[in-house]
Order: C-alpha cells, then sequence, then structure tokens
C-alpha cells in the first residue's frame, strides 16, 4: 500500500500594485503575485467571497469596489493558502457638477470685454475652471467666482477638481458688443443725435453690429424705424418737415429683454431760426425719480413754456404751462401719479423745443 506525500499548501498571495478608481471608472485593481506555479489555482476575495481562476504565477483582479480586502488561493490539489495581507482601495473621487452660470456683464458698446460669475464650484480644494472656446484656464478655490476679460462670444465652463475630475459643460453664457454705425459709418453710441440736415421726406439706413436678438420701436409721429426683414439694418423712413423749428424725436432699440439704446433723429426745419436754441442749457432733474422731477432753465428767459409726458406708447399722460419764467429759474413736476416706467418730456415755447427721457419708479 502507498501512502502519498501530504500535499502542498500554497503560500498567501502577495499584493502587489493597487489600482484605485478613477473619475471615469468607479472599479480598481489588485496585481497579486506569489501564486502556484503548476497547475490551475483559484483566488477567493473576502469579504464577498468572489473566485477567480488562472494559471501562471502573476495575476491581476480586477472590477473590486473600493474598500479593504484579502485573498486565498486554492491549488490544484485543493489546498488553500492563507489570507494574504490588506489590499485598501480608495472611493471613487468625486466629479464636481457643472458650474452654474449667475450674473453675466456685456461688453461696453463698441470695443470691450465683459465678465461671467460662476456659482457651484467644489467648495474644497482647489479648482481650474476651462472656459470655452479658446481653452483659457483660471485657478482658485471657493463656491464662487468672476472670469473677466470675455469678448463678444458664446461660452460654456468645465470644472476640474482637486481629484483631476472634470465636470459636465456648463450651460451657454452668450456675451455680445453692441456697435450702431449711422449713414456715414461713424459710431453711434446712447443718446447719440442723427442730423438730418434738409427738411425734404427721405430715409437713412443704420447699420447693428450685434450678437443678439434685438428690435426697434418709437413713438414718433413724423419718422418710423423699422429692422429690415432678414437683416441687421435699422431703416428710418421720415416725413417733410414743413414747420419753422427743427423736429426731433427718439427711437430705442432693446436688445437681451431689458437693455436699451436711445437714438435721437433731429430734421432741420423749413424755416431755419436764425438764433441757436434757447433750450441747450436747460436741465431735467433727477432722473430717475420717483414723486417729483425738476426742470432748471438756465440763464434764459421764457414768456411761456408748455411741458408735456408722453408714454411708450405715445399717449399723452401729462401737460402743464408755465409762464413769466425768469432766468436761472427751477419749476417742479409731480409725477407721483404715473405708473413705473420710461416716459418722454417734451419742453417747447412754440417756436423751438427740447425732448427728454425720465424714468419713474
Amino acid at each position: 500500500m502507498v501512502i502519498n506525500a501530504q500535499p502542498l499548501t500554497p503560500a498567501a498571495p502577495v499584493i502587489g500594485t493597487v489600482t484605485h478608481p478613477t473619475c471615469t471608472n468607479a472599479l480598481g485593481s489588485v496585481l497579486l503575485s506569489g501564486l502556484p506555479a503548476a497547475g490551475t489555482w483559484t483566488i477567493t476575495r473576502n469579504p464577498g467571497g468572489t473566485t477567480s481562476s488562472g494559471t501562471g504565477a502573476v495575476t491581476t483582479i480586477t472590477g473590486v469596489a473600493s474598500g479593504t480586502y484579502t485573498f486565498t488561493v486554492t491549488n490544484a490539489s485543493g489546498c488553500t493558502s492563507v489570507p494574504s495581507g490588506n489590499a485598501v482601495i480608495n472611493a471613487q473621487p468625486a466629479t464636481s457638477s457643472a458650474p452654474v452660470i449667475n450674473t453675466i456683464t456685456q461688453p461696453l458698446s463698441g470695443p470691450g470685454t465683459g465678465s461671467v460669475v460662476l456659482n457651484g464650484l467644489p467648495p474644497s480644494g482647489t479648482w481650474t475652471v476651462t472656459v470655452s472656446p479658446g481653452g483659457r484656464t483660471v485657478t482658485g478655490s471657493g463656491t464662487s467666482t468672476t472670469i473677466p476679460g470675455l469678448d463678444a462670444e458664446s461660452y460654456t465652463f468645465m470644472v476640474t477638481n482637486t481629484f483631476g475630475c472634470i465636470s459636465p459643460a456648463s450651460a451657454s453664457a452668450i456675451l455680445y458688443s453692441l456697435r450702431l454705425n449711422g449713414t456715414s459709418g461713424e459710431i453711434l453710441r446712447a443718446n447719440d443725435t442723427i442730423r438730418i440736415d434738409n427738411s425734404d421726406s427721405g430715409s437713412l439706413s443704420i447699420n447693428v453690429d450685434l450678437k443678439a436678438d434685438w428690435t426697434v420701436h418709437d413713438n414718433s409721429l413724423w419718422f418710423q424705424a423699422v429692422k429690415e426683414s432678414g437683416s441687421s439694418t435699422i431703416r428710418v423712413n421720415y416725413m417733410e418737415n414743413i414747420s419753422a423749428i427743427d423736429k426731433i424725436a427718439p427711437f430705442i432699440l432693446t436688445y437681451d429683454i431689458d437693455k436699451e439704446i436711445l437714438i435721437n433723429i433731429r430734421q432741420k426745419a423749413r424755416i431755419s431760426h436764425l438764433n441757436g436754441t434757447k433750450f441747450r442749457n436747460v436741465k431735467l432733474y433727477p432722473n430717475p425719480a420717483g414723486d417729483f422731477v425738476y426742470l432748471n432753465f438756465g440763464e434764459e428767459e421764457f414768456k411761456k413754456i408748455a411741458v408735456s409726458v408722453t408714454n411708450m406708447q405715445g399717449h399723452l399722460v401729462l401737460t402743464k404751462e408755465f409762464t413769466d419764467l425768469t432766468p436761472g429759474i427751477t419749476i417742479g413736476l409731480s409725477i407721483s401719479r404715473l405708473h413705473e416706467g420710461r416716459y418722454f418730456i417734451k419742453v417747447s415755447d412754440g417756436t423751438d423745443q427740447s425732448i427728454f427721457q425720465m424714468i419713474k419708479y
């Protein structure tokens, strides 16, 4: 009778390189060595009892969730080793949520840059925000930051946290610059006046360079400002001026919900005045105004002055007459009954006039 020798019990597996989860992979792996060189073996992972079989002295156990593990090996003879040392798999690093677009400061009219305030950044550690397009990066800490120096463009933002994990892209932040060019190519700015040096009927065009939707409207009886279909042009069609005074009225370009640019149109009278306007030194204040607004007439003297207030729809909402205005006088106008909004105040002495835009709050 032959009694075989006792089969060998394999040595415990040796823990080698541990690969931890990454930003995009929630599972890690463990390299084991010192396995039986001959025959087929079975590795048992604890806790969990997951097994895998193979051959050779080295293997990699993949698909390991975060936690602390030991491994045993059972050789072809059915003998099982003692547990290995501990293999620690770290938790998957957190990926930040997309930055949240907060305040957008648009570029100034003409050349200039704007900025975007981002919220929802990683509350701990250092992060890096990447601006797209362009790939510019800004590094900092804290849950909020301002990205300055942005040209007119549509931008998205991603944040890379301290673990190197990159967030999804933010919503788009659209920045734009506004440029208005008059009939001779001159740049127009808010409250500028376009002068028509004759009293005949006609039209003029204004080019609008703006990366945003815009509309144009007016409340004038003697000209019409329209956005030409399919173009970036405002066409102003005006009537003949047969009066003895220059006509002046504004149109308003509105963009980005509530931003406005006012441009005045002034047409020469059929009968020219020999003297300059007496209204050049008239001042309106405060603006915006609450219950009262005031007009100071400088050093001019007026026999009679008519003041009228119209709303944005062109409806007359208030009229007043004042007589015997002496130099340096200031008159008050009660606007407490008016609704909040934008109004036009016209001041006239019968031969000349001036129009002011006022905001009532």
